[in-house]
């Protein structure tokens, strides 16, 4: 570490967390004492990790409140990120409470909450979510003031797309229902939030705690879905019933039966509230005696996209359709003309026609869709990337914990855990045989494994730069690899040597893929294209360009006619190989694709994003077929079993999910 940045003198360490190390700094000219958070070197070469850090300072620089800490200055020092920002001469309150090894009196938990919630709604007025409110993301100085921080996950309504960062995005014990299903989210998710903080604080433990016997936040997640909280007078019974029920309705499972705003709880915890400017404008724009004018005042900012609709007119009275007075008359029998007839029996006969057919098409293309099988727990980072064995017996998953974990697809058991990686784990590839099985690392090596043993055959170091990607070949000799410097590498895996090194690519390559004929490897960019090589001569072939983002992720089908390709433009593209030129571009997802696959008979495509869902495609419709909702985060991989009866999928959860082909 430098001992100056810019004009600022650096001292000791105060704090490392997920992203970065914060040092304490001195201004060399005003002599001003303040804290600068340093991204990790080792992080700065993952282009994702770089746009978190920036939307921390971005997000945290526009929120100038008195209970949220202030963002100084941004700094880009040797190409290594710093965020300056005031320095809290205190604690968290997480760190006050361990302190205190009790629960918090009510006296002086509230007075903290209250300003808690102050800044939390101003930050809620200004179209941003924290999304990972807790005790160690609120700063107390020294005079009793609280103050958010750490907004490195928070989104607002034009935050762009967000990535991984080796940490999951939430923290369990604090995470809403609709956080932990992947379903989307709003205000009243940080709402759920600090519910349990406040839990917490007056109870002395959070009402869903990690079984002894149980190393995985599966069960914590599970209760949050699922689980009433024990009432939190269980604990304290001295807690009054109004504060009770306070924190009952902020944990209410539903987010349209909590609070609807930071406002609202404040009142209900009887607290002075100290609205910010925007809420003060909303309330004088409502009419005097809203019954819900605190509620819309908060609500209407964030959904500004969604203006309220017209309060409806009282509807008017239904006439009486009876005719008045008795209706009874005779009546002649008349026969139908039978031109008249045969248009309704035709009629009839077509509409039996339609609901026949179309029963028949429902059926067909509900035949094979997937369903959500088993959730495989244990990893303690992201999930990075899965694989199949090519007998469907074993799936293999690489995390940002630096592990491979190798799993039994039939009875979904932990089968081993391998461990050699100084850094996370990118990217996993078996070999054609199923006898070896290929990660990638960021810390810069390539480890082949023996399966089933599970021991390291060779690591293969190349150019001392993290590797992103890699792929075998349909001979089992050759693997590819794709770095942050722009290589693609082809390697010689049975001599341990490098056989090329591919360079024509402006930008880090996060995807290969060999042809199933093997003569060709392609590679996937940020510089938006995807190139396509012989293997034999290493000449480049063919450019495909159309992407307007990253290329992320690539896979070609199975008769190597058409290859796919995700990006961080939200689209997947799939390519005719011979002509260049693209067969369909599908635009369901709504962020970044970060994976795709093709079904072993070639007729759909799945892919990935972090959007948390999977989309399924037929491809001789280009239609959408089926859409996948489970992950609480970021889907970072997707895989199909050699037999197209699984579907395997990691994300950013920390899960691996298995997902059965329903008959």
């Amino acid at each position: 570490m430098p001992e100056q940045i810019s004009g600022y003198r650096l001292g000791g360490e105060i704090a490392r967390g997920g992203m970065g190390i914060v040092y304490r700094g001195v201004h060399m000219v005003f002599d001003e004492v303040v804290a600068i958070k340093a991204i990790y070197r080792e992080l700065m070469v993952n282009p994702d990790i770089r746009e978190r850090f920036l939307n921390e300072a971005r997000i945290q620089r526009r929120l100038q409140h008195p209970n949220i800490v202030q963002i100084r200055e941004f700094l880009v020092v040797d190409d290594r990120f710093y965020i300056v920002m005031d320095l809290i001469q205190g604690e968290t309150l997480a760190q006050r409470l361990k302190g205190l090894a009790r629960p918090m009196a009510l006296g002086e938990a509230l007075p903290i909450f209250r300003e808690t919630l102050d800044g939390l709604g101003f930050a809620h007025s200004q179209g941003v979510i924290h999304r990972d409110i807790k005790p160690s993301n609120i700063m107390l100085t020294r005079e009793g003031v609280a103050k958010l921080t750490d907004f490195g996950i928070a989104r607002g309504r034009e935050t762009a797309n967000l990535t991984r960062t080796g940490m999951a995005v939430g923290t369990a014990s604090y995470m809403s229902p609709e956080q932990i299903h992947g379903t989307k989210i709003d205000h009243r998710s940080d709402i759920y939030s600090l519910g349990i903080t406040l839990y917490e604080m007056l109870a002395g433990r959070v009402p869903f705690e990690r079984p002894k016997e149980s190393d995985s936040d599966f069960p914590i997640l599970t209760a949050h879905t699922s689980q009433p909280p024990p009432p939190p007078r269980q604990f304290v019974p001295d807690l009054p019933d109004s504060i009770e029920a306070a924190i009952l309705k902020a944990l209410a499972k539903k987010p349209e039966e909590r609070f609807q705003s930071c406002a609202e709880f404040q009142a209900a915890l009887g607290l002075n509230s100290r609205p910010t400017t925007d809420v003060v404008a909303a309330l004088r724009a409502r009419p005097v005696g809203s019954p819900q004018t605190a509620h819309v005042a908060v609500t209407d900012k964030i959904t500004a996209d969604n203006p309220p609709s017209k309060p409806a007119s009282p509807a008017p009275a239904r006439p009486d359709s009876r005719p008045p007075g008795p209706q009874f008359r005779s009546a002649k029998i008349r026969r139908e003309d039978p031109r008249k007839v045969w248009p309704w029996i035709v009629a009839t006969v077509l509409i039996f026609l339609a609901i026949a057919g179309g029963t028949w098409w429902w059926f067909q293309t509900r035949q094979g869709d997937y369903k959500l099988t088993a959730t495989l727990t244990g990893h303690q980072g992201e999930v990075t990337s899965v694989a199949f064995s090519p007998h469907g017996r074993l799936l293999a998953s690489g995390s940002t914990d630096k592990t491979i974990k190798l799993w039994d697809v039939a009875t979904h058991e932990l089968k081993q855990t391998l461990r050699g990686h100084e850094n996370y784990v990118e990217s996993v590839s078996f070999s054609p045989d199923g006898r070896l099985l290929a990660s990638g690392s960021a810390d810069t090596t390539i480890k082949v494994w023996e399966i089933p043993s599970g021991n390291l055959k060779q690591t293969l170091k190349g150019n001392g730069n993290p590797v992103l990607s890699v792929a075998f070949a349909p001979q089992a000799q050759l693997l590819a690899s794709g770095r942050w410097d722009n290589a693609l590498e082809v390697w010689d895996v049975e001599l341990g040597t490098l056989k090329q090194s591919l360079r024509g690519q402006q930008g880090p390559v996060s995807a290969v893929r060999f042809t199933p004929d093997g003569r060709l490897v392609a590679s996937g960019s940020d510089d938006k294209t995807i190139k396509l090589w012989d293997v034999e001569t290493g000449n480049l072939v063919k450019t495909l360009s159309g992407h307007e983002g990253k290329v992320t992720c690539i896979d070609f089908s199975p008769d190597g006619r058409q290859l796919a390709s995700g990006s961080g433009d939200t689209t997947v593209q799939v390519w005719d190989v011979a002509r260049g030129t693209p067969v369909h571009i599908f635009a369901g997802h709504k962020l970044w694709v970060r994976s795709v696959a093709f079904s072993p008979d070639g007729r759909l495509l799945a892919s990935g994003s972090h959007d948390n869902t999977i989309e399924i495609w037929d491809l001789a419709s280009g239609k959408l077929k089926q859409t996948l909702k489970g992950h609480g985060f970021d889907v970072e991989s997707v895989s199909f079993s050699s037999d197209g009866q699984w579907l395997a999928s990691g994300s950013a959860d920390r899960t691996v999910k298995l997902w059965g082909r329903f008959q």
